[in-house]
């Protein structure tokens, strides 16, 4: 082989090795994220595993099967208040604070309803990085879902709608991010 093909060679070679000896690929964690998160949750917080709403309501956004969702239960109740057949107004304490969480790989982005419609309320990102994106929502659980279902299906005549502050647990974006920092 001529000389100059073979120089030529090498310098293609140590050319190719230096372009692929970037940083290696971010490999996707949800359980360390997981784990982190649990680490933060205040006294009373507790995680139970996706419900039907969180799936029903979101399964447009997030519709990745690498997606782990999951919810964080908080220990303060809300008041659910619902109008009867006879127009009087009702209030029990039927929900639960919660945070609705989705951990999703960093090469996912939700698709989120435009601005001009009226979609239920959206996620926020909560933390970013190469490995992982961290998503929570604001909601209520439902904690008695059968008289919740016999509200629906007897009784309720009317607007029903939950009575709820602010969470208790009120720097949860912050803890969250924080955790995903160790």
């Amino acid at each position: 082989m001529p000389r100059h093909i073979y120089i030529a060679l090498v310098v293609v070679g140590f050319w190719c090795a230096g372009c692929s000896a970037g940083e290696p690929a971010a490999v996707f964690q949800p359980q360390t994220a997981r784990s982190n998160i649990l680490a933060v949750l205040p006294s009373g917080w507790s995680i139970i595993p996706q419900s039907s709403v969180q799936e029903r309501d979101t399964r447009a956004y997030f519709d990745d099967t690498r997606i782990d969702p999951f919810i964080l239960l908080g220990p303060k109740s809300n008041c659910l208040v619902w109008t009867d057949k006879q127009s009087v107004i009702h209030r029990e304490d039927l929900a639960k604070e919660c945070l609705y969480m989705w951990l999703v790989p960093p090469d996912f982005t939700p698709s989120f309803p435009h601005w001009w419609t009226d979609p239920p309320p959206l996620p926020t990102r909560v933390y970013s990085s190469r490995e992982i994106k961290v998503y929570g929502l604001v909601f209520q659980h439902i904690a008695d879902t059968n008289r919740f279902q016999t509200i629906l299906d007897k009784e309720c005549g009317g607007e029903i709608h939950t009575e709820s502050g602010d969470l208790s647990w009120r720097n949860w974006r912050g803890d969250i991010s924080a955790s995903m920092k160790k």
